[in-house]
């Protein structure tokens, strides 16, 4: 999953730098948010899967969608205290912050 993250990343610095240059219209903030609602429900699917079927694979999915999602919110959310991937979410595994 190192590699999508990677991706990720690679697609993130695209996008900054097509802010910089003003090629991008106002609907691509609005993508970010969906994408990131989309993660949500991604990992919490993930979630309840492993919490079903006890396969801990779905944890460590969990843990990777997270990892994607806490990117993304760093571009949505510039200044933040505590933990920035429990903002929109439940906070698993607790305590949260």
């Amino acid at each position: 999953m190192a590699t999508d993250v990677q991706k990720l990343n690679d697609f993130i610095a695209k996008v900054d730098e097509m802010k910089k240059q003003d090629k991008m219209d106002l609907s691509s903030d609005q993508d970010l948010s969906i994408a990131i609602m989309n993660l949500v429900s991604i990992e919490e699917h993930f979630f309840f899967s492993g919490a079903k079927t006890g396969d801990n694979k779905y944890y460590d999915l969990v843990k990777d969608v997270r990892e994607m999602r806490k990117e993304l919110l760093k571009k949505i959310i510039k200044e933040y205290e505590g933990e920035v991937w429990c903002i929109p979410s439940i906070c698993w595994p607790p305590p949260c912050g």
